[in-house]
């Protein structure tokens, strides 16, 4: 396994995480405001993480041979 690939499967797991922090906080607004805003703040934190992860393989990705 290269760093690529770990980093792909970094990228998935964080996307994986966003949709569960996401449903959970759809859950928590209307049953815990705090607990929402709380998830909503772990989850802001999931999206930078992945943006950043989502440039680092890009920046891997060899350019196409054309």
């Amino acid at each position: 396994m290269d760093l690529q690939d770990m980093v792909g499967e970094d990228l998935l797991f964080v996307r994986t995480a966003k949709e569960t922090y996401r449903d959970m906080v759809r859950y928590f607004e209307t049953h815990d405001f705090t607990t929402a805003r709380m998830l909503t703040s772990i989850l802001a934190i999931h999206e930078e993480h992945a943006e950043g992860l989502t440039a680092l393989l890009i920046g891997l990705t060899p350019p196409l041979q054309g």
